[in-house]
Protein backbone atom coordinates (compact mmCIF):
# COMPACT_ATOMS: atom_id res chain seq x y z
CA UNK A 1 0.00 0.00 0.00
CA UNK A 2 2.95 2.49 1.03
CA UNK A 3 4.36 2.17 -2.38
CA UNK A 4 1.18 2.93 -4.23
CA UNK A 5 0.83 5.98 -2.13
CA UNK A 6 4.07 7.23 -2.88
CA UNK A 7 3.67 7.01 -6.28
CA UNK A 8 0.43 8.74 -6.04
CA UNK A 9 2.84 11.62 -4.38
CA UNK A 10 5.65 11.17 -6.84
CA UNK A 11 2.62 11.60 -10.07
CA UNK A 12 1.40 14.99 -8.32
CA UNK A 13 4.66 16.24 -7.95
CA UNK A 14 5.64 15.30 -11.83
CA UNK A 15 2.21 16.87 -12.67
CA UNK A 16 3.29 20.29 -10.73
CA UNK A 17 6.84 20.41 -12.05
CA UNK A 18 5.50 19.94 -15.56
CA UNK A 19 2.97 22.28 -15.20
CA UNK A 20 5.69 25.25 -13.41
CA UNK A 21 8.30 24.17 -16.50
CA UNK A 22 5.79 25.14 -18.78
CA UNK A 23 4.92 28.59 -17.39
CA UNK A 24 8.29 29.35 -16.99
CA UNK A 25 9.81 32.13 -18.84
CA UNK A 26 12.94 31.20 -20.73
CA UNK A 27 14.94 34.51 -21.21
CA UNK A 28 16.72 36.07 -18.95
CA UNK A 29 15.58 33.83 -15.64
CA UNK A 30 16.53 30.94 -17.64
CA UNK A 31 19.92 30.11 -15.57
CA UNK A 32 18.01 31.24 -11.96
CA UNK A 33 14.99 29.53 -12.22
CA UNK A 34 14.57 26.71 -15.19
CA UNK A 35 17.70 25.22 -14.94
CA UNK A 36 17.34 23.59 -11.46
CA UNK A 37 13.44 22.88 -12.03
CA UNK A 38 14.70 21.08 -15.44
CA UNK A 39 17.08 19.05 -13.46
CA UNK A 40 14.82 18.53 -10.88
CA UNK A 41 12.05 17.57 -13.41
CA UNK A 42 14.70 15.07 -14.97
CA UNK A 43 15.31 13.22 -11.78
CA UNK A 44 11.76 13.03 -10.85
CA UNK A 45 10.74 11.39 -14.51
CA UNK A 46 13.16 8.98 -13.90
CA UNK A 47 12.52 8.60 -10.39
CA UNK A 48 8.87 7.89 -11.30
CA UNK A 49 9.38 5.61 -13.98
CA UNK A 50 11.41 3.16 -11.21
CA UNK A 51 8.71 3.87 -8.84
CA UNK A 52 5.76 2.66 -11.05
CA UNK A 53 8.66 -0.01 -11.47
CA UNK A 54 8.82 -0.85 -7.88
CA UNK A 55 4.62 -0.43 -6.99
CA UNK A 56 4.24 -2.96 -9.91
CA UNK A 57 6.26 -5.66 -8.74
CA UNK A 58 5.02 -4.48 -5.20
CA UNK A 59 1.27 -6.07 -6.04
CA UNK A 60 3.08 -8.95 -7.78
CA UNK A 61 2.29 -8.04 -11.36
CA UNK A 62 4.00 -10.77 -13.56
CA UNK A 63 4.42 -8.66 -17.02
CA UNK A 64 1.53 -9.18 -18.73
CA UNK A 65 3.20 -11.90 -20.86
CA UNK A 66 6.77 -9.57 -21.32
CA UNK A 67 10.02 -10.77 -19.69
CA UNK A 68 11.43 -8.60 -17.36
CA UNK A 69 14.01 -7.49 -19.67
CA UNK A 70 11.30 -6.65 -22.01
CA UNK A 71 10.24 -4.23 -19.36
CA UNK A 72 13.00 -2.83 -18.40
CA UNK A 73 13.81 -2.41 -22.50
CA UNK A 74 10.37 -0.24 -22.63
CA UNK A 75 11.32 1.68 -19.74
CA UNK A 76 14.39 2.73 -20.90
CA UNK A 77 13.29 3.41 -24.20
CA UNK A 78 10.35 5.59 -22.71
CA UNK A 79 13.08 7.23 -21.20
CA UNK A 80 15.14 8.18 -24.24
CA UNK A 81 11.76 9.29 -26.47
CA UNK A 82 11.07 11.93 -22.71
CA UNK A 83 14.66 12.82 -23.60
CA UNK A 84 14.29 13.41 -26.99
CA UNK A 85 10.84 15.05 -26.57
CA UNK A 86 12.91 17.95 -24.04
CA UNK A 87 15.38 18.13 -26.66
CA UNK A 88 13.30 18.74 -29.72
CA UNK A 89 10.33 21.24 -27.92
CA UNK A 90 12.63 23.10 -25.58
CA UNK A 91 16.20 22.19 -26.13
CA UNK A 92 16.19 21.40 -22.40
CA UNK A 93 19.40 19.89 -22.13
CA UNK A 94 20.31 20.01 -18.58
CA UNK A 95 16.95 17.40 -18.31
CA UNK A 96 18.75 15.29 -20.87
CA UNK A 97 22.05 14.94 -18.67
CA UNK A 98 20.01 14.26 -16.33
CA UNK A 99 18.79 10.92 -18.46
CA UNK A 100 21.76 10.75 -19.44
CA UNK A 101 23.07 10.11 -16.06
CA UNK A 102 20.70 8.12 -14.91
CA UNK A 103 21.04 5.57 -17.79
CA UNK A 104 24.85 5.65 -17.13
CA UNK A 105 23.88 4.81 -13.65
CA UNK A 106 21.74 1.84 -14.83
CA UNK A 107 24.74 0.65 -17.79
CA UNK A 108 27.35 0.32 -14.93
CA UNK A 109 25.35 -2.08 -12.55
CA UNK A 110 23.68 -4.02 -15.64
CA UNK A 111 24.43 -7.88 -16.01
CA UNK A 112 27.13 -8.35 -18.73
CA UNK A 113 24.53 -11.44 -19.57
CA UNK A 114 21.81 -8.79 -20.04
CA UNK A 115 22.86 -7.89 -23.79
CA UNK A 116 19.49 -6.79 -24.74
CA UNK A 117 19.46 -4.18 -22.24
CA UNK A 118 23.03 -3.05 -22.31
CA UNK A 119 22.85 -2.73 -26.19
CA UNK A 120 19.74 -0.24 -25.67
CA UNK A 121 21.38 1.50 -22.73
CA UNK A 122 24.38 2.03 -25.27
CA UNK A 123 22.08 2.71 -27.98
CA UNK A 124 20.19 5.36 -26.12
CA UNK A 125 23.22 7.36 -24.24
CA UNK A 126 24.95 7.52 -27.63
CA UNK A 127 21.47 9.34 -29.53
CA UNK A 128 20.65 11.46 -26.17
CA UNK A 129 24.58 12.44 -26.01
CA UNK A 130 24.78 13.63 -30.10
CA UNK A 131 21.24 14.98 -29.83
CA UNK A 132 22.13 16.96 -26.54
CA UNK A 133 25.86 18.10 -28.55
CA UNK A 134 23.24 19.00 -31.44
CA UNK A 135 20.91 21.35 -29.58
CA UNK A 136 23.36 22.37 -26.88
CA UNK A 137 23.87 26.01 -28.92
CA UNK A 138 20.03 26.33 -29.10
CA UNK A 139 19.89 25.99 -25.11
CA UNK A 140 22.72 28.71 -24.22
CA UNK A 141 20.71 31.28 -26.82
CA UNK A 142 17.65 30.82 -25.37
Amino acid sequence: LLPAWSLVVMLILLAALIILYIRLPFGEWKYRFKLPISVYLGWISVATMANATAVLVSIGWTGGGWTEAGWTIAMIIVAVLAGLFFLWRYADVPYVLVILWALYGILSRSSPEATGIQYTLQGGLILLGIAAIWRLPRWLKA
